[in-house]
């Protein structure tokens, strides 16, 4: 474990800038897969590869929460993380483009179909949600919440149902909450925030919930009873519309928060 030393000069901050500019080979590798769908690698991963992601993670929740606590660490493998006192953290894309082949429909026939461009689709797709407003830190150890969330059949790596099993972990919630195990898990991170409100807030997610910090389901929500993925080309759509719209939203708040201080 390496500690990187603390970025004591004044981050130069752009809210919108593409952490995928900062990794070197990233579309080379994101399109090397052979199905031709695009993947993001631990060789090309923003999160873990990207130094100047680590620098805004910084920046900003070293002024929001942790009173410039919060540490820059590498690993053996030069990949990068945080340490909080006792905690490790890492960075997680709160974004999904879902080119996964398990979809119920082909994607790219479907956007064929429709004269979209898959490859020029998304890779403006990921350019807009790999920015300060499409990432945030969780706790970092063999299966996380980064891990879970993504491989649970009932989420799927959607955010908004990440935030419900937030929500109902808070509330002790008698209803199911398929994350409830490694929220747990890690009850001293979640407890910082003392509540779902302070956790939202915290991390200017405000536009995910409404007035009363209930959760804004992206898709219609049946309580974790059928699959999360999109159904069809239009479901797979308003996903992308609202995430988009989510990032840019939380971008601005991220930026009044910064020119603020």
């Amino acid at each position: 474990m390496t500690k990187i030393s603390s970025m004591e000069k004044k981050t130069n901050f752009e809210v919108n800038f593409d952490f995928t500019t900062d990794v070197d080979g990233f579309w080379e590798e994101f399109w090397s897969n052979p199905d031709g769908l695009g993947h993001v690698t631990s060789k090309n991963d923003p999160d873990s590869q990207s130094k100047k992601l680590q620098e805004y993670h910084l920046l900003v929740w070293n002024k929001r929460i942790f009173n410039n606590e919060l540490q820059a660490r590498s690993d053996i493998n030069g990949n990068l993380y945080f340490s909080y006192k006792e905690l490790n953290l890492s960075s997680d894309s709160i974004i999904n483009s879902y080119r996964y082949k398990s979809l119920v429909f082909n994607l790219k026939e479907e956007m064929k179909k429709k004269g979209e461009n898959y490859k020029s689709f998304q890779e403006e797709y990921i350019k807009k949600s790999y920015n300060i407003g499409g990432m945030i830190i969780f706790p970092k150890h063999p299966n996380s919440l980064n891990q879970k969330r993504g491989m649970h059949n009932k989420i799927r790596d959607r955010f908004d149902l990440t935030l419900e099993c937030i929500r109902r972990y808070y509330e002790q919630s008698k209803n199911y909450n398929p994350l409830q195990d490694v929220l747990q898990a890690d009850e001293k991170y979640y407890n910082f925030f003392g509540s779902f409100k302070g956790f939202i807030d915290t991390f200017f997610l405000q536009d995910w919930v409404d007035k009363y910090y209930r959760v804004k389901f992206m898709l219609d929500f049946d309580n974790f009873q059928t699959s999360p993925l999109p159904q069809n080309y239009d479901e797979y759509m308003i996903l992308h519309d609202k995430q988009l719209e989510l990032v840019q939203k939380r971008n601005c708040r991220i930026d009044k928060f910064i020119k603020s201080e």
